[in-house]
């Protein structure tokens, strides 16, 4: 039979208010997540760490809206530990950001992508998948040509990285996608959108849908 525990409970302010997405769990058995509030007003990445049965909170970077506000979507980790986000706002343009946090040693912060403008793209918010060649696929909850959402790629190039938008969504086929990203085999992405498609009685504007993108 389950049983549920709880491991954690947050406690406003420094310790972060609101923890978004899900939680990521490395080989030595912390949990890494985000809050979209506390410590400063825009969010925290924190770890939970286990030693003779308790839990205890690390904050391991604070968000000062320059460099992204409002954490909300999954992290994700590569095979060397680093952590991987987005926050739905903040940044020089205020449109969101993508970041890491690295290791080994003390955790570095590092901000990977300044989203530019709501034209092209904003508020990312769901979460990240990267493909076997190191590359990120996230998706923005607004923007975009249709201001309906994209799904974009993010390239490592020479210690930049280079983002292209592979679909911009329009209510006929979903708007304000903010759901996981997973890949096939074959490299082909799928995804949700909250609202839009085919309308019905229940929903004029469409009830949401799921959708493929193919290389």
């Amino acid at each position: 039979m389950w049983s549920k525990h709880t491991l954690y409970s947050f406690a406003g302010g420094n310790d972060g208010v609101d923890p978004y997405g899900g939680v990521v769990l490395d080989a030595a058995g912390s949990l890494y997540g985000v809050t979209s509030l506390g410590a400063l007003g825009y969010g925290t990445v924190y770890e939970l760490s286990q030693s003779n049965g308790s839990w205890t909170e690390t904050i391991l970077h604070a968000f000062q809206y320059s460099d992204g506000s409002n954490p909300i979507g999954s992290l994700i980790a590569d095979a060397a530990r680093n952590l991987y986000g987005a926050t739905a706002g903040g940044g020089s343009a205020h449109q969101g950001t993508m970041f890491e946090l690295s290791q080994p040693g003390n955790w570095t912060f590092q901000t990977l992508y300044n989203f530019p403008s709501y034209s092209t793209g904003a508020q990312p918010a769901g979460g990240l998948v990267f493909d076997t060649a190191g590359n990120l696929y996230g998706t923005t909850l607004n923007g975009g040509a249709n201001n309906g959402g994209t799904v974009f790629k993010l390239a490592p190039s020479n210690g930049n990285w280079m983002r292209t938008d592979l679909h911009d969504f329009s209510v006929s086929d979903g708007t304000t996608p903010n759901g996981s990203l997973i890949f096939d085999s074959h490299g082909n992405l799928y995804g949700t959108a909250q609202v839009g498609g085919a309308p019905s009685d229940s929903c004029y504007s469409g009830c949401g849908t799921v959708w493929e993108i193919t290389p």
